[in-house]
């Protein structure tokens, strides 16, 4: 037998964490295809969601479509002329960031460079956020509307609702990568300091 042959005979076989990391990578890629498949139907989620906070923050009378994402509300209490739509387009949902989130975790999973546990907290963290602060964007522009009218939720939402939700996608990201990735690293290199012999000159 060669050197080379011994060599590949005795190569070691993928441990079983990293057959569960490899695994559970491509779980996440699986669930971003999934999530652009059925965008239509996260949307309606967000839509429903939405349009229940809505009612409750602006005690408005607001109803939700069943089969797009789309709410509708009173700009005027008992006014009937003054239904305003709300529809959720790819861009105005939180979906648009998500899907590279799942990605960016699927990779760093893979790679090596986290544990399991502390990246799934930190996806979920990351998603999480993006969600609450894209809620937040879409009730903002139901204020600067009853509050403006058409104009000023024109504004809105080209400006400030655009600039928030990059905002929020770079936090998110902080978020991430802060408990999914630049934690583990900070406790390797402490982990020689505190193991380190102190010796004398």
């Amino acid at each position: 037998m060669s050197a080379v042959e011994a060599r590949a005979l005795s190569a070691p076989l993928l441990s079983p964490s990293r057959v569960v990391r490899l695994a559970l990578a491509a779980g996440l890629v699986l669930l971003g295809v999934h999530l652009v498949m059925n965008a239509a139907s996260f949307r309606l989620l967000e839509s429903r969601l939405a349009g229940l906070v809505t009612a409750v923050v602006f005690g408005r009378d607001v109803h939700t479509m069943t089969a797009e994402p789309v709410f509708v509300i009173q700009r005027v209490v008992g006014d009937d002329t003054t239904w305003f739509a709300f529809t959720l387009t790819p861009q105005c949902s939180a979906l648009y960031f998500l899907i590279p989130l799942t990605f960016i975790g699927a990779f760093v999973l893979a790679s090596g460079r986290s544990t399991v546990t502390t990246l799934l907290v930190g996806i979920v963290a990351a998603g999480a956020l993006l969600e609450l602060i894209n809620l937040v964007r879409i009730e903002a522009l139901v204020f600067a509307l009853l509050q403006g009218g058409s104009s000023m939720f024109g504004w809105v939402h080209d400006t400030v609702g655009s600039a928030a939700m990059a905002a929020g996608f770079a936090v998110a990201l902080i978020v991430f990568f802060k408990l999914g990735f630049f934690g583990r690293r900070d406790r390797r290199r402490r982990a020689p300091v505190s193991g380190a012999r102190h010796v004398r000159h």
